[in-house]
């Protein structure tokens, strides 16, 4: 969810913080939530 919001915000208008506001805050986030638990087709 936060890259789907950060890339709409930079793909369709000029973010209101700037792209490399909102880049350093994408990173922030998916640092805080990392893909751990999550399962894929056919792995185990």
């Amino acid at each position: 969810m936060h890259a789907r919001i950060a890339l709409r915000s930079v793909v369709e208008d000029e973010p209101p913080l700037g792209v490399q506001w909102t880049t350093a805050y994408l990173r922030e986030q998916l640092a805080a939530t990392p893909a751990t638990g999550y399962r894929a087709w056919g792995v185990q």
